[in-house]
């Protein structure tokens, strides 16, 4: 009987051990969701760091100049020397020709290349009575 007994708890310690082993940890890591691409407009939203402006070919001084699109569409430049040029209002990202429509088409500003979270390049163009329309060009980068 002291066998039998002595068997049982044996075979009760291999069922529980084999029990506890079979339901250990899973190694297999959750796989991690792949981040959705940034939109050119989420790109767009932030303030950045004005590099360069040029105005008919011509570098203008842009060390006090100020650019920021915001996420809630709408933006606040501060661009002295650039006439007809808005200091607030809002903008929209246009796909079709790649244009930032500022106060529902007042203003267009064509992208130039790719947008990225580090770089915008676009371009604004107005009207001079003595040399035709005129291109201003802003280099803007991450701040």
């Amino acid at each position: 009987m002291k066998n039998l007994h002595s068997n049982i708890k044996s075979i009760v310690f291999m069922l529980l051990f084999s029990v506890l082993v079979a339901c250990g940890s899973d190694d297999t890591p959750a796989p991690t969701p792949t981040p959705q691409p940034k939109t050119p407009a989420e790109m767009i939203a932030k303030s950045w760091r004005v590099i360069s402006v040029s105005k008919g070919g011509q570098p203008v001084n842009s060390t006090s100049f100020q650019i920021a699109f915001r996420s809630n569409n709408t933006y606040g430049f501060t661009t002295t020397e650039i006439p007809g040029f808005p200091s607030e209002g809002n903008w929209q990202h246009v796909s079709a020709g790649n244009i930032i429509r500022l106060d529902n088409g007042a203003v267009d500003l064509r992208v130039v290349g790719t947008i990225t979270e580090t770089s915008l390049v676009f371009e604004y163009t107005y009207p001079n009575y003595k040399m035709g329309d005129v291109v201003v060009r802003f280099t803007l980068g991450s701040p």
